[in-house]
């Protein structure tokens, strides 16, 4: 099996409760997909200092004065372990409403394990 089938395993297995223990398998995902650990930060204030997003994907957004690269929040990543968190627009709406002081102008990604009851 693939590491990013065991990856996607490891989140579907996720016990309502334990949220936290979703988040180094998303990092996995994220890294798998090209993301260098250094910039996924998992459960910490965010670059914009607007609230403490589950995770947050920076990327080079350009390029400073010496030509050093720029980083920015790029994503951001709201993690859920309760089934049917985002099954429906009312519920997916109300999450991102709770959450919008996080994701003013990102990308939000919304996860969860897929178990339904």
């Amino acid at each position: 099996m693939s590491k990013i089938y065991s990856i996607i395993r490891e989140i579907k297995n996720t016990h309502p409760g334990h949220e936290r223990n979703m988040y180094p398998a998303i990092k996995a995902l994220f890294q798998k997909l090209g993301h260098p650990s250094k910039n996924i930060i998992v459960d910490s204030a965010s670059a914009l200092g607007r609230g403490i997003p589950d995770l947050v994907i920076r990327a080079a957004v350009g390029v400073g004065e010496k030509g050093k690269a720029l980083y920015g929040d790029w994503a951001v990543c709201e993690v859920k372990d309760e089934p049917n968190a985002f099954k429906t627009p009312a519920s997916r709406n109300r999450i991102l409403r709770d959450k919008e002081r996080e994701i003013y102008y990102r990308r939000y990604i919304l996860f969860y394990h897929g178990r339904s009851k």
